[in-house]
């Protein structure tokens, strides 16, 4: 058994630790760890095994957890940057719609006769605009 190498990993609380630490973040490499504790007791070698899969996973598991939540958190401002749109869309196409109401209301007695109306439809306008907002005339 090495004993200069249980000194090195091991000596007190805070290398052990700092080893731990350093086995799941690249600074050790953990199977030189495990060769130490295999020479002691296959059980410690087989715990260590566990920490590293557990601390790992976890690690996983929030870095996985992180990502989905930013994913769902973008799509909801997509959601509500279309929602957004389509309000400020069909404010515009009221706006369009209420003007030619107001074109096609000669008489100007706030009401549009049939006579109005369908000499309106001739133009390209009118029929545009109609057609935007899903009508067919």
């Amino acid at each position: 058994m090495d004993v200069d190498m249980v000194v090195v990993f091991f000596c007190d609380l805070p290398q052990t630790l700092l080893t731990l630490f350093m086995s799941i973040t690249g600074g050790v490499s953990w199977w030189d760890v495990i060769q130490v504790l295999m020479n002691i007791w296959s059980g410690y070698a087989f715990i260590f095994v566990f920490y590293i899969m557990v601390t790992v996973l976890a690690a996983l598991n929030i870095i996985t957890g992180i990502f989905v939540n930013d994913a769902v958190q973008m799509a909801r401002m997509d959601c509500d940057w279309k929602v957004q749109r389509e309000n400020e869309e069909n404010r515009v196409h009221l706006q369009k719609l209420k003007q030619l109401f107001e074109e096609i209301d000669s008489s100007r007695s706030g009401t549009i006769s049939l006579d109005e109306f369908i000499g309106q439809m001739d133009r390209e306008e009118v029929r545009v605009l109609f057609s935007t907002l899903g009508l067919d005339v």
